[in-house]
């Protein structure tokens, strides 16, 4: 049970579907969005915007996920905190974006706005998610099978406490417990 590498995979999946989401969103806007206000089709360019953009995003994605917590208690995470939690900061990000980068658009109507608010948001929000279900079940699978596990201590010495080890370790699916001894006091 290595926390660092578990904490590396998050990183590098929130990374790259970072870039895919901004990547998507980018071809969305000049293949969709410009064509509505110019009326004719837009040639698809990633310039110096896109790459500054592909650049910053990510690691604005990142900072977002730290400092709200995501990366702490990596092994004690649940999958329906997961998709509630990223669901906020995804909510956050594409608000930050959107008046930093895309308020200043040239768009046919207010209602494209709207549109470019949607797609930013679902594309993140679902490219984000997906890869961290999928690690948070490996996770989870891991330390019901036992192989993942916390150092435990129980406190006590006497009977109770000897009855309460043999339950948890008797029990078909594990808590991810892994006793180191008992505490006598």
């Amino acid at each position: 049970m290595n926390k660092r590498l578990q904490i590396f995979k998050y990183l590098i999946l929130d990374y790259l579907t970072a870039i895919l989401s901004w990547t998507l969103f980018y071809l969305f806007r000049k293949v969709y969005i410009e064509p509505l206000k110019f009326g004719i089709d837009i040639p698809v360019e990633f310039n110096e915007r896109y790459f500054l953009g592909l650049l910053l995003i990510p690691v604005g994605w990142i900072s977002l996920y730290y400092l709200t917590g995501f990366y702490r208690n990596i092994y004690r995470k649940s999958r329906l905190n997961d998709v509630f939690q990223t669901f906020i900061q995804s909510v956050i990000g594409v608000t930050i974006i959107f008046f930093l980068l895309l308020l200043d658009d040239e768009i046919k109507t207010y209602k494209n706005y709207y549109l470019l608010i949607a797609v930013l948001f679902s594309l993140h929000f679902f490219l984000t998610i997906i890869p961290r279900l999928i690690l948070t079940s490996i996770s989870v699978k891991k330390i019901k099978e036992g192989i993942y596990g916390f150092k435990t201590l129980i406190i006590g010495s006497n009977k109770l406490a000897v009855n309460t080890y043999k339950e948890l370790i008797e029990q078909k699916q594990s808590y991810g417990n892994k006793f180191v001894g008992f505490v006598n006091i």
